[in-house]
């Protein structure tokens, strides 16, 4: 019997795999851009043995409309499975039909509006109720850093904001601490993944 991948590895395998996708994309690109720079050489040559003006707008237009369709089909075919970088014990999950961040169990992930970039200003009896993500990697992913919390622990960061859990979300697909605050001040925010 075969061992099971490790899911760490599973995760930097996908990573790898989107490196390669981008590459072969770009790859598609030039490929394609070299191809329709060929079409207007040979445009152009066809445009000075031609007699016909009005033959040579309908070739040049002809040309262009094929080679932007070419260029946008290998766009969209490669930008189709999109998959957002991101740390090993966060991924993306459907809460309340939005598309969310949440930490490796299912629990919906917040920022805190009042934390300057890449600093918690929550600590203590706000920490117990809002629990900093740990960071577990040695690593930063894409919108994703490491910081370091006044107690010297580790955290995830999403562009720049620190990230929590809540203790009252109780199951996956919770979001109970979306907008909250005193007085109903709206300072607790999901995090939405954007492509």
């Amino acid at each position: 019997m075969v061992p099971r991948e490790p899911l760490a590895e599973f995760r930097r395998r996908r990573e790898v795999a989107g490196l390669r996708c981008s590459l072969a994309h770009l790859a598609r690109i030039w490929w394609f851009s070299w191809h329709i720079g060929c079409f207007i050489l040979a445009f152009e040559q066809y445009e000075r043995e031609s007699v016909s003006i009005r033959r040579r707008r309908i070739v040049r237009r002809g040309i262009i409309v094929t080679g932007f369709a070419l260029l946008l089909a290998v766009s969209a075919a490669s930008f189709a499975q999109y998959t957002p970088l991101v740390p090993n014990n966060v991924k993306t999950g459907k809460v309340d039909g939005k598309l969310l961040y949440v930490d490796a169990q299912g629990m919906t992930l917040y920022t805190y509006d009042r934390d300057p970039h890449f600093e918690s200003t929550c600590n203590g009896q706000c920490a117990k109720i809002w629990p900093p993500l740990p960071a577990r990697s040695e690593h930063n992913h894409g919108s994703w850093a490491i910081m370091t919390r006044n107690d010297g622990s580790k955290q995830w960061a999403y562009r720049g904001k620190p990230v929590y859990t809540f203790t009252r979300d109780r199951a996956p697909g919770d979001a109970k601490g979306d907008n909250l605050g005193p007085k109903g001040s709206h300072l607790w925010h999901v995090i939405k993944v954007v492509g």
